[in-house]
């Protein structure tokens, strides 16, 4: 039988790593083993983590990223499967079984699932946005192409066969918090065979506790490491050019430019360039204002929050099951407050 391993990072989720844990022991299909990779907490986490003991295992560390936990417990897991997980998530509990099963049964590489980001407070859950990947991504262009065009999941939506994620090396350490798209980018070209499963999902807990906001006093450093992240995805994209269109090289130029201006105006930096023409040096900022420009019209046309390789959907039946079973209820306000009429209706459809 095929083993399975979940690795999770933890800083300071002494308040919601318990409940994390719960939802990863309550699957259906047992993990073989669950990793916790404390990453020098200065809470009660190691405390918490340890009443779950022989269960879990704890494996303490100084601090040192996300990067560096989620290396760690790589190393140290056995698992032919690999589940990754962060300290404040819950997933459905028959999430490792249906992706496992469908790993197995068709030889894929990567099972992604449905993902929901929501408040969890007082055994109620109130979404914030669509249901995302509640439909497969396009045959039309591979994973990675659609990658370069702005699209990405979360690990902890996918189960992942060890061996693929051999193939890339570590976690990068010097991306902060942007290691995991890099990660997951890196690996989508391999060109794994994916498959997606319906039948679960994944929760994002949205709260304040240990998250990092754009508006805070490290506002400056997010801005550098997503500068460092744009050059590092430009890079691979040059690399392996001839999987690419052109106009997703000059989409991640575009990017680029935009990241190294942001960071210039937290910075107070002077612009650069000023021998250059106003309108050569603002040409790509122009260009991501037109380009989102276009998308906010064609929002109104189709109705949908993102663009169509997310998948976004309504909340189904199958759904609201799988999180009264994690012990919240989806109300009927809380699914279709941020829905346009027509996807309203369909949610609404036995």
């Amino acid at each position: 039988m095929p083993s399975v391993s979940v690795i999770i990072p933890n800083y300071n989720r002494a308040s919601l790593i318990g409940e994390t844990l719960h939802s990863i022991l309550s699957q259906t299909r047992k993990p073989d083993e669950i990793i916790v990779v404390d990453d020098g907490s200065t809470d009660e986490s190691r405390q918490v983590i340890r009443t779950f003991a022989p269960r879990v295992r704890l494996i303490a560390q100084e601090n040192a990223g996300p990067a560096v936990a989620r290396n760690r417990g790589l190393a140290e897991s056995s698992g032919d499967f690999i589940q990754f997980m962060d300290s404040d998530d819950l997933c459905a509990h028959n999430k490792i079984g249906e992706q496992l099963l469908a790993l197995v049964r068709t030889g894929a590489d990567i099972a992604y699932s449905p993902y929901i980001k929501c408040i969890l407070a007082d055994g109620v859950a109130r979404l914030s946005g669509p249901v995302m990947q509640q439909f497969p991504l396009p045959l039309r262009r591979s994973p990675a192409q659609y990658f370069a065009e702005g699209w990405g999941i979360y690990l902890q939506a996918c189960l992942f066969r060890r061996s693929t994620l051999l193939k890339v090396g570590p976690f990068r350490t010097n991306l902060m918090p942007t290691e995991d798209y890099e990660f997951l980018f890196r690996v989508l070209l391999t060109k794994p065979t994916i498959v997606h499963v319906t039948s679960t999902c994944f929760v994002y807990r949205l709260h304040t506790e240990g998250q990092i906001s754009f508006g805070s006093f490290l506002s400056g450093k997010r801005a550098r490491d997503y500068v460092n992240y744009v050059a590092t995805v430009s890079d691979h994209i040059r690399a392996h050019k001839s999987d690419f269109r052109w106009r997703d090289r000059v989409y991640w130029w575009v990017e680029a430019v935009h990241a190294e201006r942001e960071l210039g105006r937290l910075e107070g930096l002077p612009k650069q360039g000023h021998r250059l023409p106003q309108l050569v040096r603002d040409l790509p900022i122009l260009l991501k204002h037109a380009y989102s420009l276009a998308w906010q019209c064609s929002r109104k046309f189709h109705g949908r929050v993102h663009h169509s390789p997310f998948g976004e959907g309504p909340v189904t039946h199958q759904m609201i099951y799988l999180m009264r079973d994690l012990g919240y209820k989806l109300t009927e306000e809380a699914r279709l407050d941020f829905l346009p009429t027509r996807l309203r209706l369909t949610a609404l459809k036995p």
